[in-house]
C-alpha cells in the first residue's frame, strides 16, 4: 500500500503524471487536486519520518498536516533548487523543531525573582524546586 500511494496517478486521458515541481506551481496558482495529488505522493512518507522522530499517532499526524499547510501557504515561494520531496522533509523537520521549543517552553516553571518563598500549594516547594524531591518533602 505504501508503493501504491506513493506512485504519481495518471491523469484520465493518458498523460504521464505531472512532475511535483509542477504540481508546485499549480498548487501556487489554487489547485485543489495538485495539493490533494501531493498529499498522495509524499503523506505516507512525511508520516513515517515524523512516526520515526516524535512517536505519537496524534502529534504525527498534526505535524504532517502542518507541513502541508505550510508547504501550501508557501508554495510561490518554492525554487526548485531541490527536490520537493527534499523541500516538504526541511519544512517537516522544521515543524518538529517548532513543536519541540513550544513544549520545552512549556515545561518551565516560574520561579520567584525576589528570592520570596514560593507557595507549597501550587505545586512547588518552598525553596523554588519545581520538583517533590525527597529534600523538600516536608513542604509538600
Amino acid at each position: 500500500m505504501l508503493e501504491s500511494a506513493q506512485q504519481p496517478s495518471a491523469p484520465p486521458d493518458g498523460r504521464p503524471p505531472p512532475a511535483d515541481a509542477q504540481l508546485i506551481v499549480q498548487v501556487a496558482a489554487g489547485s485543489r487536486d495538485a495539493m490533494h495529488e501531493l498529499v498522495d505522493r509524499h503523506g505516507q512518507r512525511l508520516y513515517a519520518l515524523a512516526y520515526a522522530l516524535l512517536g505519537n499517532q496524534a502529534d504525527n499526524e498534526d505535524v504532517v498536516q502542518e507541513t502541508f499547510i505550510g508547504a501550501f501557504e508557501s508554495s510561490g515561494r518554492f525554487e526548485d533548487l531541490a527536490a520537493v520531496k527534499t523541500w516538504l522533509t526541511w519544512i517537516l523537520v522544521k515543524q518538529i523543531a517548532r513543536r519541540h521549543r513550544r513544549e520545552r517552553r512549556r515545561r518551565l516553571v516560574p520561579l520567584a525573582v525576589d528570592g520570596s518563598p514560593v507557595d507549597p500549594s501550587d505545586g512547588m516547594c518552598r525553596d523554588g524546586c519545581p520538583y517533590r524531591c525527597a529534600g523538600h518533602a516536608r513542604y509538600a
